[in-house]
Order: structure tokens, then C-alpha cells, then sequence
């Protein structure tokens, strides 16, 4: 009988410190919620964790880009003014409305976060090569013999998408979603309609 017992108080013990992380965690979440502005009392209540962690990063980018003060906000009754602090209350209704579609939003999030990459990769490229026309060719080793014609900086990267580029139709649940072309503009990608 002793065994029985050591594994009821093992799984006991086990039970106590899941209960015990449960409530820290929650309190955690809890505590986080409460930093957030612009959130309505009784959503506070109902707000899933990721929801949450989200609604942290939106506040996060969005208390960066005011230090920044390299962005701004128009309206449609205003001229373009700068990105304020009340501006996170519009931004934080949107995430709360959002539905929670984590497979579709994930997809979202990460072909953003490459089109912006890729943006500022071409930028970067694009400038390089302004500085290099003004150099003396004598003097870049990449014109040495059995090298590209290119520098080595303009080799694409795994991320790079190709100027002209159609992205694929992303399917889900709620039916097809078919995202726009790109185009490479001067500095930035455009959208271009098909």
C-alpha cells in the first residue's frame, strides 16, 4: 500500500504546482491587461491570453513610433498632424474586433513582415549601388576576375521577392483570399492592381 500512496501524493504535489503556475500566469496576464489603455472594462474580462499579448505589442510599436516622431496621422477632417498617444485608442478597438483566426493571421503577419523586409533590403540595395557608381572601378575587388559583375551585396537573400511578383492565393476557411501584386517602386513597394 505504501506505493499507492507516494503516487497519490506525487500527483497531489504535481497538481498543487500546476494550480499554483496556473494562478501566476493568470495574474501575470491579469497585470499586463491592466497596462494597456484604451481597453473597455468588461473586455478586460473576456480577453484571450494571445489577444492580450498582441494588444502589448500593437501598444509596444505604437509608444516606439511616437519617440520615433517620424510618423503621423491623417484624417479626414485633419491635415496630416503627428502620431499621438490617443491615436492607441483606435488601434487597440480594431485588434479587439479582430476575429480570432490565429492560422490566417500568422500568414498575415509573416508575408507583412517579409514585404516590409524586402523593402527595406531593395532600399538598401538600391543605395549601395548609387555609392558605388561614384567609386573608381579600379579599386572594387569585385571586378576582379572569376567574380560576379555584381556586387557581392546584391546576391538575393532567401527572403527576396522579385519585382513584378504575383503572390499566391491563400486559402482558408472563410473562402479564398487572394492578396494584390507588389511592384518595387524608388523606395518602398507599391501595390499594383490587376
Amino acid at each position: 500500500m505504501a506505493p499507492r500512496r507516494t503516487d497519490e501524493f506525487k500527483k497531489e504535489r504535481s497538481r498543487s504546482k500546476e494550480a499554483k503556475r496556473a494562478q501566476q500566469l493568470n495574474g501575470a496576464f491579469r497585470k499586463l491587461l491592466g497596462t494597456i489603455p484604451y481597453i473597455p472594462e468588461k473586455q478586460r474580462e473576456v480577453i484571450p491570453k494571445i489577444k492580450t499579448l498582441r494588444l502589448a505589442m500593437r501598444y509596444i510599436e505604437h509608444l516606439n513610433r511616437i519617440l520615433d516622431g517620424n510618423w503621423g496621422v491623417r484624417t479626414e477632417m485633419e491635415p496630416t498632424r503627428p502620431l499621438q498617444f490617443d491615436d492607441f485608442r483606435f488601434i487597440a478597438d480594431e485588434e479587439i474586433k479582430v476575429r480570432n483566426s490565429y492560422r490566417d493571421r500568422a500568414l498575415n503577419d509573416e508575408l507583412a513582415a517579409n514585404l516590409a523586409k524586402n523593402a527595406q533590403t531593395l532600399k538598401n540595395q538600391r543605395n549601395r549601388i548609387s555609392i558605388s557608381e561614384n567609386e573608381d572601378p579600379s579599386l572594387n575587388s569585385s571586378s576582379a576576375a572569376g567574380s560576379p559583375p555584381y556586387p557581392e551585396y546584391l546576391e538575393p537573400t532567401s527572403f527576396s521577392i522579385p519585382p513584378n511578383t504575383t503572390l499566391p492565393n491563400v486559402y482558408s476557411i472563410y473562402g479564398n483570399i487572394s492578396p494584390p501584386s507588389y511592384i518595387a517602386s524608388d523606395d518602398k513597394w507599391v501595390h499594383h492592381s490587376q
